[in-house]
């Protein structure tokens, strides 16, 4: 069974692979020491997308003691415009290659974690670039150290949009923020490509499926899309 593994700056994502569904999931504060997962599980082969360098070698050697060499994401015959696609984050290529594999260009992936990411395909499937800009719960984060009155809330769909009491004014200001953020964006680079599919993943992209196509397991399945790709060169 192929491990998949998303290694982001704040957490570490597991997915199993049994043929094309996901048997087994967890996911872990980056940092962590996966062999526990690892020895629960006793995958047969393991592929990797990292935007955390320093952690790479912790898989690896870990991957090693079950006598597997893991496969790290890459570029490889992505179709694209960037001048310096080697600075490309694995997550952001294993994200495209889900988006052109399981949909129709164009498209706009837009990443939630630790960065919003959007991540831009053109009609004729080529990646084109996107925006970074700071993440959800990393700008409510930060505003709850700046802001002396306002105390950390959990990040969750808010009952109105008028808040009556300071709790519920920030959960729908961060909320509908978030959308607002999304769509405004989204807007702005379809005046540019013209009409295109929006596609919500990552760590709270669950909560905006009343307003977005949603695919959660976005990353792992283009971590499992790279790995067969790269098998099927292999053995060809």
């Amino acid at each position: 069974m192929l491990l998949c593994i998303d290694i982001g700056n704040t957490w570490t994502k597991f997915g199993l692979f049994l043929e094309d569904k996901i048997t087994f999931r967890e996911n872990i504060p980056t940092g962590i020491s996966p062999e526990n997962i690892f020895k629960k599980i006793k995958p047969s082969a393991i592929c990797i997308s990292s935007v955390v360098p320093k952690e790479n070698q912790k898989f690896i050697e870990i991957s090693r003691n079950f006598g597997i060499k893991p496969l790290f994401v890459s570029i490889g015959d992505i179709k694209t415009t960037i001048k310096n696609k080697n600075k490309i984050g694995q997550d952001r290529i294993a994200n495209v290659l889900a988006g052109l594999y399981f949909y129709r260009p164009p498209m706009i992936i837009v990443d939630l974690g630790t960065a919003t990411v959007f991540d831009v395909v053109d009609k004729n499937g080529y990646y084109i670039g996107g925006c970074i800009l700071p993440g959800i719960e990393t700008s409510a984060s930060f505003l709850w150290k700046k802001a002396a009155l306002l105390e950390p809330i959990e990040i969750k769909k808010p009952d109105f949009l008028i808040g009556n009491d300071t709790e519920q004014a920030l959960r729908s200001g961060i909320f509908y923020g978030a959308i607002a953020q999304i769509e405004g964006i989204a807007k702005m680079i379809k005046k540019e490509i013209g009409k295109a599919d929006v596609i919500l993943t990552g760590n709270i992209s669950s909560l905006f499926t009343d307003h977005f196509k949603v695919d959660e397991d976005l990353t792992l399945k283009g971590i499992k899309v790279y790995y067969e790709k790269t098998r099927q060169l292999n053995l060809s």
